[in-house]
C-alpha cells in the first residue's frame, strides 16, 4: 500500500521517492538557525531547487509563480536564491547515524510536520474549474452555438438557391505552450456545450445537442492511413452518444448496420458477386450426384456411388465447376480481408491500396454519415503539438479536404508555434514561391485552416497566490468561486453594451481575489449576450475599411474581437477602460488577423511602431527603416492601417500593454 500511494501522488516521470525521502532532502537545503519549522510553502521552494522537472512544470503553468517563490526564498537565501533555483546545490548526505543534538543555546533543526496541511495534487487535466476559466469557456460555447446557427442557415439558403448541399467546417485553434491548460479548457468547453442552458438566466440560450468527439492525435500519429482513426472515432462516438445521450437506439442501430454494410461492400462488389456465384455453383454441384449415380438406396446405392467415384473419369465440366467454386471462395476471402469490415488499421491500408479513388469514397461516406442525424458534431483534437511534422500537416489538410462539412466544428488544442513550424518544414522547398507581406508560409497555411485562434487564458498575478494557497491547504476553491459568482450576477444583469460592462468592473474595487475573479467571469458571460454582441457589431463598423474587402473578414473580426475582449476582461480589463483604449484594442486585433509577422516583430520591438509612423510623415527613404519593416512599409494596406485617422493610433505604450495578452 505504501508503494502504491507513493506512485499515485507523483505526477512526474523522473526520479521517484517516498514522501519522507523527499522531505529529508529538502530539509538539508535550509539553515537550521533560520528555519525551525519546514512548512508546506518552504517544501515547494525546496522541491523546485532539487527537481528541475517540477521547476519546468511550474514555469509552463504559472510563470509568475516562480517570482512568488523567489520573494519567499530570498528571506532565507539572500541574493543567492535565484542561482540556487537555476542550479540545485549539491547535497552531501551524511552517513547514517544518530541525529545531531543541538548545542546549548542553539535552535533545534527544522521539524517536519506530520500533519502538514499541504495536500497532494495530480497533474491530470481538470474537469472542475479552480482557475476562473469557466466563464471564458461558457462564452466560447455561446459563440460556437451562434456560429452553428449561422452556418446552418447559410447552408439551407445555398441549397435552396444554388443546389449546394455542403458548406465548410469551422476550425478553431486553442493555443498555448505545453502545460498551459489546453486540455482542461477543452473539458470546460465540452461541459458548457453539453449543458442544458448557456450563460446566466438573463442571457440564457438553449444549448444545441452536440455530439462531442474526443480525438487524441498523439496516440494515433503512427497509424496510416491518417484518415482512418479519425473517421472510425467519429462513427463510434456518434453511435455511442445516440444510444446514451439522445436515447435514440433505433437510429444508432440503423447507422451501425449502414456502416457495416458500407465497410463490407465498398470497392469489393466484384469479389462479393464471386462469393455469391460460389454459393450457386455449390448448389449446382450437389445436383450432379443423383443424376450420375442413378436411382437406388441403401447398400446398392452406396455401391453405385462408390463406383462413380472410383471407376468413372471426372468430366471436364465437373472439374471446371470445382475450380469455379474454389475461385469464388478465394474471392470471398479477399473481399472480407480487403474490406473495412474488420475495422483495423491494416484493413484500412488494404482498402486504400486496392480501391479505386479511395479518398473520394471516404469523403462521400463521411458526408453521408453526418446526414443521417440532425445534431452538430464537435471534434476536439488534443496533443497535436506532440506529433511529427508530416502527421500534423496530413491531419490538418485532411480536415480541410476529406472531413470538411458545415455540420462539424473542430477545436484543435496545440501550440501555434509548433503547427507553424510543421508547415514551414514540410513546404520549405516552396517557401520562396509564396511571398506576401506580413505572412510566412506557415502563417498562410494556418490562416487558411483556422477561422479563429484563441490563447489559453492565464492566471492574473493576484489569483496565482490564491491558487498556491489552494494547492497547499486544499481549500474548496471551486465552492467559494461559485458562491462569489452568484453574488456578482446582480451587478451585470442590466448591462447591454461592452461600455456598461467595463464601467461596472471599474466601479468597484474588490480586494478579495475570489470575488474579483468571480466578477470577471460573470462579466465575460454577459459580454457574450446578444444585446452586447449587437452593440459591438455596430461599434466595429467604423473599422470595416481596414479589413480585406470580403464579408468573411468582418465576421472574423466580430468573433475574434469578442474572444480577445473576453481574454482582456479575464486578465486586465483596464485594457478596455476608455474609448481610446478600446479603439486601440480593435486595431491590435486587426493587426493580428492580417499581418501576423508584423505583429510578432512589434511584439519583440514595440518601439519600432514609431519608425513606421515617422516614415509615413515627412518623406523618408525606405532604407531608413529596419530591414524587417521595409516589406510592410511598402504595402498600401499597412500604410492605410498606420495612417488612418480614426481618432487613435497604435503606439509603443499601447503595444506594451496589449502584448501582455500574448502567451
Amino acid at each position: 500500500m505504501k508503494n502504491k500511494v507513493d506512485k499515485e501522488i507523483s505526477p512526474f516521470q523522473g526520479k521517484t521517492r517516498t514522501v519522507l525521502e523527499w522531505l529529508k532532502e529538502v530539509k538539508t537545503l535550509y539553515d537550521p538557525e533560520k528555519v525551525t519549522i519546514l512548512d508546506g510553502r518552504l517544501v515547494i521552494i525546496g522541491l523546485t531547487m532539487i527537481d528541475q522537472e517540477l521547476r519546468q512544470f511550474i514555469d509552463d503553468n504559472a510563470p509568475q509563480f516562480i517570482e512568488i517563490l523567489k520573494s519567499e526564498g530570498q528571506r532565507y537565501w539572500g541574493n543567492q536564491f535565484e542561482e540556487l533555483l537555476l542550479e540545485p546545490p549539491k547535497i552531501e548526505t551524511p552517513p547514517p547515524g544518530p541525529e545531531p543534538q543541538p548545542q546549548p543555546g542553539q535552535e533545534p533543526p527544522p521539524t517536519i510536520l506530520e500533519n502538514d496541511p499541504a495536500v497532494q495534487h495530480d497533474d491530470s487535466p481538470a474537469h472542475k474549474d479552480n482557475l476562473g476559466r469557466s466563464g471564458f469557456a461558457d462564452a466560447l460555447a455561446i459563440w460556437i452555438n451562434r456560429l452553428w446557427d449561422k452556418n446552418r442557415a447559410e447552408h439551407d439558403k445555398n441549397r435552396a438557391d444554388q443546389g449546394q448541399a455542403e458548406g465548410n467546417s469551422f476550425v478553431m485553434n486553442i493555443y498555448g505552450p505545453w502545460g498551459s491548460g489546453k486540455t482542461s479548457l477543452l473539458n470546460l468547453l465540452k461541459a458548457s456545450l453539453q449543458s442544458p442552458l448557456l450563460g446566466q438566466p438573463q442571457i440564457a440560450e438553449k444549448a444545441q445537442g452536440w455530439i462531442v468527439v474526443e480525438f487524441n492525435a498523439w496516440q494515433h500519429q503512427h497509424l496510416t492511413p491518417v484518415w482512418w482513426p479519425l473517421l472510425d472515432k467519429v462513427y463510434k462516438s456518434v453511435v455511442a452518444q445516440l444510444l446514451e445521450k439522445f436515447c435514440q437506439p433505433w437510429k444508432a442501430r440503423k447507422i451501425r448496420l449502414w456502416e457495416y454494410s458500407w465497410r463490407l461492400f465498398i470497392g469489393r462488389k466484384l469479389y462479393l458477386f464471386s462469393l455469391l456465384g460460389c454459393a450457386l455453383a455449390f448448389v449446382l454441384l450437389l445436383t450432379l450426384f443423383p443424376q450420375s449415380t442413378g436411382q437406388g438406396s441403401g447398400h446398392a446405392g452406396g455401391q453405385n456411388a462408390s463406383n462413380f467415384v472410383s471407376d468413372k473419369p471426372l468430366s471436364v465440366s465437373f472439374i471446371a465447376k470445382i475450380v469455379a467454386i474454389l475461385g469464388a471462395i478465394w474471392s470471398g476471402i479477399l473481399a472480407l480481408t480487403r474490406s473495412l469490415l474488420p475495422g483495423s488499421i491494416s484493413s484500412a491500408e488494404m482498402f486504400q491500396q486496392f480501391t479505386r479513388d479511395p479518398l473520394e469514397k471516404v469523403k462521400k461516406h463521411y458526408l453521408s454519415l453526418l446526414n443521417q442525424f440532425d445534431y452538430p458534431v464537435m471534434v476536439f483534437i488534443d496533443d497535436l503539438d506532440r506529433c511529427q511534422t508530416n502527421y500534423v500537416v496530413n491531419l490538418l489538410e485532411g480536415i480541410q479536404t476529406l472531413f470538411n462539412s458545415f455540420k462539424v466544428f473542430y477545436v484543435i488544442a496545440a501550440d501555434r508555434r509548433w503547427l507553424h513550424k510543421c508547415f514551414e518544414t514540410e513546404y520549405r522547398a516552396l517557401a520562396d514561391s509564396v511571398v506576401q507581406p506580413g505572412c510566412s508560409m506557415g502563417h498562410l497555411f494556418l490562416e487558411k485552416i483556422f477561422q479563429l485562434a484563441v490563447p489559453v487564458p492565464r492566471l492574473s498575478h493576484h489569483y496565482q497566490k490564491l491558487y498556491l494557497d489552494y494547492l497547499i491547504r486544499g481549500d474548496n476553491l471551486n465552492l467559494k468561486l461559485e458562491e462569489a459568482r452568484q453574488a456578482a450576477k446582480k451587478d451585470f444583469a442590466g448591462a447591454s453594451s461592452q461600455e456598461e460592462i467595463i464601467d461596472q468592473l471599474k466601479s468597484r474595487t474588490v480586494d478579495d481575489p475570489i470575488q474579483d475573479q468571480a466578477r470577471r467571469e460573470v462579466a465575460i458571460r454577459y459580454s457574450a449576450s446578444r444585446k452586447v454582441e449587437a452593440s459591438t457589431e455596430y461599434y466595429l463598423g467604423k473599422f470595416a475599411h481596414l479589413l480585406e474587402p470580403n464579408p468573411r473578414a468582418m465576421k472574423r473580426l466580430v468573433t475574434a474581437y469578442g474572444v480577445y475582449r473576453a481574454l482582456a476582461i479575464h486578465e486586465d480589463f483596464n485594457l478596455l477602460g476608455t474609448e481610446e483604449k478600446r479603439d486601440q484594442f480593435v486595431l491590435w486585433v486587426i493587426l493580428k488577423l492580417r499581418w501576423q509577422l508584423l505583429e510578432e516583430y512589434l511584439m519583440k520591438n514595440p518601439d519600432k511602431i514609431n519608425d513606421l509612423h515617422s516614415y509615413y510623415g515627412p518623406k523618408k527613404k525606405i532604407t531608413a527603416l529596419p530591414v524587417e519593416l521595409q516589406p510592410f512599409a511598402e504595402d498600401k494596406d499597412v500604410r492605410l492601417f498606420i495612417t488612418d485617422e480614426i481618432g487613435c493610433k497604435l503606439d509603443m505604450v499601447a503595444l506594451n500593454s496589449l502584448f501582455r495578452l500574448k502567451e
